[in-house]
């Protein structure tokens, strides 16, 4: 069976049933709607929709259905969470012709190669967000930085939507990677890289970065 999920100005259509409040069913949506993607999530497809329509019965605020609309049932409250983009940030850091990358030895980019970064905490921008997880990942401090791109993707296992900020920089300091959260980190040739395994985010960043080395 299709599930629809409709959001709107940051409400959601929902239709009530036994008491429940749950996602629609195609014919239930009584509104033009635009289907945007689908998701997979615990063996229900659901499909993202957005309409023109965002107020009236049925339309629960998304930040309410997470956190105080107890007649919402778990498939609901799991797209929304799901649907949220999550914000990262990372950095190239070079030297020469070499850029640095590190494999984490866990979470979602466990074992693949990517830029050091991580998630962009409440209160904070980018840049700092950057110079803190370089710092915590590396023991290395970012010198001179300039944004090189932004790049959006869904994780192919989590269906996650993650935007992510990329920056060029200067490294600063001795390399040392933290042994429990980094399982190698080092400075490699781009041609070397690109036979690496990452993400698609860091991939595309990669490829405007090889661009602008002129590589």
């Amino acid at each position: 069976m299709k599930h629809y999920y409709v959001q709107s100005e940051g409400n959601v259509f929902l239709v009530k049933e036994n008491g429940k409040m749950r996602l629609p069913k195609r014919e239930e949506i009584p509104f033009a709607i635009r289907e945007a993607t689908s998701m997979n999530l615990n063996g229900n497809e659901v499909i993202w929709c957005d309409s023109e329509v965002h107020e009236g019965k049925g339309w629960v605020h998304r930040d309410d259905l997470l956190t105080s609309h107890n007649e919402a049932d778990e498939l609901a409250k799991l797209i929304a969470i799901k649907s949220y983009p999550r914000v990262t940030a990372g950095v190239f850091l070079t030297k020469g012709d070499d850029v640095l990358l590190v494999k984490p030895n866990r979470g979602l980019a466990k074992d693949i190669w990517i830029a050091p970064g991580g998630f962009v905490e409440y209160g904070e921008n980018p840049e700092e967000a950057v110079r803190r997880e370089v710092k915590e990942e590396t023991n290395l401090k970012v010198g001179k930085m300039e944004l090189l791109s932004v790049e959006s993707t869904r994780h192919q296992n989590t269906n996650m939507h993650f935007v992510t900020i990329f920056f060029t920089g200067e490294a600063e300091g001795s390399l040392k990677k933290r042994e429990d959260e980094i399982g190698e980190a080092r400075f490699m040739p781009m041609k070397e890289i690109a036979k690496l395994p990452t993400e698609a985010n860091n991939r595309a960043a990669l490829e405007k970065l090889a661009k602008r080395m002129k590589l």
